[in-house]
């Protein structure tokens, strides 16, 4: 009986010996995926109107910090410019890559403002159709405003004749070039090599690269790669993952 008794305490014993185990083991691997999660991702909680209709007030976006890469239309967090906001970001859409010359061109009446966009590499101005903006880009202070970027101290004026439907593209090498396209060309904004051009889709009420000038890419510090809807399991999951922000 006693050694019944004993074998059966040992045998208890290892049961408790290796349920502590899978415990402590699966405590580990929790504190890992947790580590790894917040290393690699964050969130971004929207402040302000100048994303609309994309992103809404207090919407929580997953961003991926490290090892992505950015192309022409992606969503990030920026540094904010001014050194009396450090620590708050800006959240805005890569418009220019570094190597793009952007234009900015007032039509016909004053009424909007059209983009142009030469990329890097190519020759040639093209329309920027941007099916994400909450409105046409409109002329601030009305037809007598003389419409212009300040861009770090410089001010950058936009051409004021031809409406969109007459320009589709404009050939930076065409030899016969008029003098309203060279006009144009002598409008252009461009991008330095490393950094990046950012606007915000809601362009009449957006505080950004028209203003701040572009941004080096290390000032970058996320890139939006899932947005969260009001109820969805995503907003609940950054929510509970990201209850610090």
């Amino acid at each position: 009986m006693n050694d019944e008794l004993i074998n059966g305490e040992l045998l208890l014993g290892k049961k408790k010996s290796k349920a502590t185990y899978i415990v402590m083991y699966a405590v580990i691997a929790v504190l890992v995926v947790f580590i790894l999660f917040y290393y690699f991702f964050g969130c971004a909680v929207v402040s302000g109107q100048s994303m609309e209709n994309t992103l809404d007030q207090s919407q929580r976006c997953l961003l991926l910090k490290r090892g992505f890469s950015v192309e022409r239309g992606d969503i990030v967090t920026i540094e904010h410019p001014k050194p009396e906001k450090k620590g708050d970001m800006l959240i805005k859409r890569i418009i220019g890559l570094g190597g793009d010359k952007i234009l900015f061109v007032r039509s016909i009446g004053n009424m909007y403002v059209d983009m142009y966009i030469c990329k890097n590499g190519e020759n040639r101005f093209k329309l920027k159709t941007e099916n994400y903006l909450k409105e046409q880009k409109m002329t601030y202070g009305g037809s007598d405003s003389k419409f212009s970027f300040d861009v770090n101290g410089e001010t950058i004026p936009t051409a004021t004749y031809k409406p969109r439907e007459e320009i589709e593209s404009i050939d930076v090498n065409d030899k016969n070039i008029s003098y309203e396209h060279k006009i144009f060309l002598e409008s252009a904004v461009s991008v330095k090599k490393g950094y990046v051009y950012y606007m915000g889709d809601n362009r009449n009420h957006s505080s950004d690269s028209r203003y701040y000038g572009a941004c080096s890419e290390n000032k970058i510090t996320g890139k939006v790669i899932s947005i969260s809807e009001p109820g969805s399991v995503l907003e609940g999951f950054l929510n509970f993952m990201f209850s610090v922000y």
